[in-house]
């Protein structure tokens, strides 16, 4: 696999800059579903360390515990691998993959 090429990899900027995380809705759907450039785009605001970015980690924790997403341990990663608080006896809810019966 090669790597991505310099502009390939700085994607994330432009897409910072282009999403409205001002909703908990929006968020939880780029949480969800997002691509990867929303991803890395949230990654980067999550990594500030400043006022703005521990409210975002807060806001992300309390959606993760109140919305099933597919994949919200990779979430809780990324938030204690940023010096995040995890109170480890809350259980984030996952959305149910199963069909319906």
């Amino acid at each position: 696999m090669e790597r991505p090429t310099t502009p390939e990899r700085r994607t994330s900027a432009p897409v910072a800059a282009g999403l409205d995380l001002a909703s908990d809705e929006v968020l939880a759907r780029v949480l969800d579903r997002g691509s990867i450039e929303e991803w890395r785009a949230v990654y980067h605001l999550l990594a500030g360390n400043t006022d703005a970015s521990r409210q975002l980690q807060e806001r992300i924790y309390q959606i993760l515990l109140r919305v099933p997403t597919a994949r919200p341990y990779v979430w809780v990663t990324v938030l204690t691998s940023l010096g995040y608080s995890i109170d480890w006896t809350a259980t984030p809810r996952q959305a149910d993959d199963s069909p319906s019966s």
